[in-house]
């Protein structure tokens, strides 16, 4: 009988039983764990660079505080005047003084400090690679742009200008968002602004004695800009289904709603019943359980809302309401556009016209402005500089509120999606600037990012049957319930 001598190597299972081989959803698994392990023994960035704790979210917040004073006291000290020669209609001139000036160069100084350390410690590593190569002809434009801007206008309105092109370096505060000591604070951010700025804008209204329109940018539009967005992220942003509490966070958003028909902004009223109708539409984002029943209380919420903002303003306001409706009809953006493509050709929007380009619009031969930001991005930067803009800042928010797993996901990207809008002309006299909303904004967007992030992690952990990614850039959801 002829020994027979053993393999050297292990046979397979499939070989030894006829059947297939077993899937590879083990051995990806071993190699995740492997990979995670390889992290773990490489030291991240921020061991790098030592921060003391809570700074980058101590300059965000000064950011924050400081552009809102700002934008306080350019109302506050501003005059408004009822001219005559303009139908009646008032003219508001904002003030300007070193004091704002110092209080702008401390805001746009803490805010992009803020990025900049946020990149430091890693932030970067929260943007996917799409992302990053979008962000390689953006930033290199911006960079073009700023030493333009440098030896072309004054060192005055290149540091502090409301056109100058440090405006495009306003990006890197997505990296701030990334960071958990400052995306686990938006909530609260958002709130304690929200309520501050509220009795200071329906001040603003009331000292207006009578209702009058503002020919140009007004006191009104210029806290709509700034509250909206606040308002709108802390009312989307409330946990759970209790309509007591959504009803309370509602409150700062009805008041914006009453701003915009005093001050005829057709686009902001449409703004705030946009942001009451994706709070109905939440529980069918979150595929929470029992959606229908969450949908129909949301929308019942919205609807006494609406119902109980319009009594108020038919019984103290109806001039303001008799005029937006009389202005619902009227065409305010063709004009604009048929001259802005009459005198500019397509070729400029390409590369840019730069930070000095202007147009005639009216009896202005040098305007500077456009309603639709994009263009107006288009205009000044060129085609890099808007498409950089769209996918750092934009896009995350878009892809994010289709994918939300939590109120705080919803919430930032609902409130990018109404920035969105609002950039396109939905509302007036909104800008990309150095300002606090744009903070708030952009930090969104990085928050938007590191959740893109964690749960592309989190889908390729349980393609690899090796469950949820414990180094999750976020760590615990917090489900809709």
């Amino acid at each position: 009988m002829r020994a027979v001598r053993p393999p050297s190597r292990p046979a397979s299972v499939g070989a030894l039983t006829g059947s297939p081989a077993p899937t590879q959803a083990p051995r990806r698994a071993d190699l995740w764990q492997r990979k995670n392990r390889a992290r773990a023994l490489v030291p991240a960035a921020s061991a790098q660079f030592e921060l003391p704790r809570g700074l980058i979210l101590s300059l965000v917040l000064v950011a924050l505080a400081a552009s809102s004073i700002q934008t306080v006291l350019q109302i506050t000290r501003g005059t408004a005047i009822l001219s005559p020669e303009m139908n009646g209609h008032w003219t508001f001139f904002p003030a300007a003084s070193k004091s704002l000036w110092a209080l702008r160069t401390l805001g746009m100084a803490s805010f992009l400090s803020a990025g900049f350390l946020a990149c430091l410690q890693g932030g970067i590593r929260s943007l996917d690679v799409p992302t990053l190569v979008a962000m390689a002809p953006y930033g290199l434009a911006a960079c073009c742009w700023t030493f333009v801007g440098l030896a072309s206008m004054p060192i005055r309105d290149f540091i502090v200008g409301p056109q100058s092109p440090l405006i495009w370096l306003l990006c890197l505060g997505v990296f701030a968002g990334t960071q958990r000591e400052v995306w686990k604070h938006l909530d609260r951010i958002a709130g304690v602004a929200a309520w501050l700025l509220l009795p200071l804008m329906l001040y603003s209204v009331m000292k207006i004695k009578y209702y009058g329109r503002f020919d140009g940018v007004s006191p009104n539009d210029t806290y709509l800009s700034l509250v909206t967005w606040l308002s709108a992220y802390h009312l989307l942003s409330s946990p759970g289904t209790s309509v007591f509490r959504s009803a309370i966070r509602a409150i700062p958003l009805l008041g914006c709603c009453l701003v915009a028909v005093l001050s005829q902004g057709r686009g902001w009223v449409l703004q705030c019943l946009l942001a009451l109708a994706l709070l109905t539409a939440r529980p069918l984002f979150l595929r929470a359980p029992r959606a229908l029943s969450k949908l129909l209380k949301n929308g019942a919420l919205a609807l006494a809302a609406v119902i109980a903002t319009v009594f108020f303003l038919l019984h103290f306001y109806p001039l303001a309401v008799e005029g937006l409706l009389g202005r619902l009809g009227q065409d305010s953006r063709t004009e604009q556009y048929s001259l802005f493509f009459a005198q500019v050709p397509w070729t400029t929007l390409i590369n840019g016209a730069g930070p000095m380009a202007t147009y005639r619009f009216g009896r202005d031969l040098s305007y500077e402005f456009f309603d639709n930001q994009f263009i107006w991005m288009i205009f000044r930067g060129g085609i890099f500089i808007f498409v950089g803009y769209a996918v750092l800042v934009l896009l995350p928010g878009l892809r994010l509120i289709r994918r939300a797993q939590c109120e705080a996901d919803f919430a930032a990207g609902a409130t990018l999606l109404l920035w969105t809008l609002g950039l396109a002309g939905l509302s007036t006299y909104l800008n990309v600037n150095f300002n606090a909303q744009n903070y708030f904004i952009v930090t969104l967007a990085g928050y938007c990012h590191l959740r893109l992030r964690a749960l592309a992690c989190s889908r390729k952990a349980a393609a690899c049957s090796f469950g949820a990614n414990p180094a999750s850039p976020v760590g615990e959801v917090r489900r809709y319930r």
